[in-house]
């Protein structure tokens, strides 16, 4: 699960997208 790790340095609106990918 690589897209949390970069939601965590992201932190930005991306977070959602990268969860919707999960």
């Amino acid at each position: 699960m690589p897209t949390v790790t970069v939601v965590d340095w992201t932190g930005s609106p991306l977070s959602l997208i990268s969860i919707s990918s999960l």
